[in-house]
């Protein structure tokens, strides 16, 4: 899952696709960032990201922004725990 996403965020901006055709996808990445790790949810908000800031608004959603607020929340509480016990 890593390496797909990782090869996605390297092409997104050279595809030329645009991003109509992510936006159907975009539900489905922001379910993945909940379900796997740290670094791979990382990798799907950077292509998140990267399609909500190619449409011509150029606005990201309220949603990404509190998913990265939560998953920083998270990832800070779990090394805080892992450093005290």
């Amino acid at each position: 899952m890593s390496a797909l996403l990782r090869g996605l965020n390297r092409a997104f901006p050279y595809s030329g696709m645009g991003s109509a055709a992510l936006e159907e996808q975009l539900g489905t990445l922001f379910k993945l960032c909940h379900l796997v790790s740290f670094n791979i949810a990382t990798q799907a908000l950077q292509l998140v990201y990267q399609v909500l800031c190619s449409r011509k608004e150029g606005q990201i959603s309220d949603r990404c922004v509190c998913l990265m607020i939560m998953m920083l929340i998270i990832y800070g509480l779990l090394k805080l725990q892992y450093i005290h016990t």
